[in-house]
């Protein structure tokens, strides 16, 4: 793995792709954390993200069909769930102590009561890793709202399901 220290790394994941987490050997990563997003919300986006793909369009920008989602939850709706619980149980098993692990529900992150708290228990979690420079506590609060509300909250997605 190229890698020595690596503080975040953006994913799909459990969706499928080439990166395969499970291959990663705990010896490159001996903390996570992880954004989970509700599978309910994750999954239509998921597939919003493959449609503007598909047809090479800007991300986040349009929902796919109604009728196309439709079709594509019929079809994998149940199996993504399954790929949920088994990303869930992985992370669970690779960090048992759970001093290493930290699960961030992003629906919490991006509140906007409980949003400055999860930020801040984000700093707190990255201080304790080595190397990593973090903000002051009294500024995580200042940094999640330049983040969230003046960069934008979610997809800016129109038409389609949104779920």
């Amino acid at each position: 793995y190229p890698y020595t220290h690596v503080v975040a790394s953006k994913t799909h994941w459990p969706a499928l792709t080439d990166t395969d987490f499970e291959k990663l050997d705990r010896k490159y990563f001996s903390r996570a954390m992880v954004i989970i997003r509700n599978p309910v919300h994750a999954i239509p986006s998921y597939f919003n993200a493959l449609f503007e793909q598909r047809n090479h369009l800007s991300t986040h920008t349009v929902r796919a069909p109604t009728e196309d989602w439709i079709k594509y939850r019929d079809e994998v709706y149940d199996g993504r769930l399954r790929l949920y619980e088994e990303m869930m149980i992985y992370w669970m098993e690779k960090y048992p102590d759970r001093q290493s692990l930290l699960l961030v529900p992003y629906e919490a992150l991006t509140d906007t009561t409980m949003g400055p708290i999860v930020a801040g228990q984000i700093a707190d979690f990255l201080r304790q890793g080595e190397g990593v420079p973090v903000i002051e506590p009294e500024g995580v609060a200042c940094v999640w709202d330049t983040l969230i509300n003046t960069k934008g909250n979610g997809s800016q997605r129109t038409g389609g399901p949104s779920q």
